[in-house]
Parts: structure tokens; C-alpha cells; sequence
């Protein structure tokens, strides 16, 4: 996903989670079935952390090599999964193989290289 369809995503994400506060204020018997259900979506968004702030990592990529060449390209909550940080000598699953980070290279375009070691 390319920067501008990013920041298109983080002001739909913002403006939803602003509507969705206007429209807590009114009854809900008062709610026509469109807000209902949006509201359910926006709910189910904060359940699942998604923010504008967290949108900023969807669609970035991750280049991930050995020392014979191309693993694959894969986005970041692949990398990640449920981890915070990955850092020399983390262990990742990748397409059902397991490796572990050697190096990691951060670019000036933001790209991001990973050097892995098959184990």
C-alpha cells in the first residue's frame, strides 16, 4: 500500500472513531439500522486495535534474505505476528519454516531488510 492510500485509510479510521463518538450520544432506539451496524464496526475496530495510528504498518513490507539469496517479501504482521520487537537472534516463522534474524537493515525510503539463517 502506497503513502497516499495510507493516509486516505488513517483519516477514514480517525473520522469513523469521531462519528461513532457523536452517535454514542443519541439513543439507541433512536439509531437507524446504518448507525447501529456502523457502530458495531467501530466497536469491533477498537477491539481489535485498530487506530489510526496502527495503520501506518499495513501493507509495509519486510525483504527477507539468506545467505543464497531472496526468502520473500512479506508484510510487517508477518514478520511480527504477536511480538513487539524482532531484533538479531529472533526467531521467526516464515512460510512454515522456522529462521532466525542475523541482521537487520533499515533504509531512508523506510524499507526494511532482514538477513535470516535457516534453522
Amino acid at each position: 500500500m502506497n503513502a497516499v492510500k495510507r493516509s486516505y485509510l488513517k483519516e477514514l479510521v480517525a473520522a469513523s472513531y469521531r462519528l461513532a463518538m457523536e452517535l454514542s450520544n443519541k439513543e439507541e432506539d433512536d439509531l437507524s439500522i446504518e448507525e447501529q451496524k456502523f457502530l458495531n464496526t467501530v466497536n469491533d475496530c477498537a477491539e481489535w486495535d485498530i487506530s489510526a495510528e496502527s495503520v501506518d504498518g499495513i501493507g509495509r513490507e519486510v525483504s527477507v534474505f539468506t545467505n543464497r539469496g531472496l526468502v520473500g517479501v512479506y508484510e510487517y504482521h508477518e514478520i511480527f505476528g504477536e511480538r513487539d520487537l524482532v531484533a538479531q537472534g529472533t526467531v521467526i516463522k516464515l512460510d512454515d519454516k522456522s529462521y532466525v534474524v542475523l541482521n537487520v537493515t533499515l533504509r531512508s525510503d523506510k524499507s526494511i531488510k532482514l538477513e535470516v539463517k535457516s534453522i
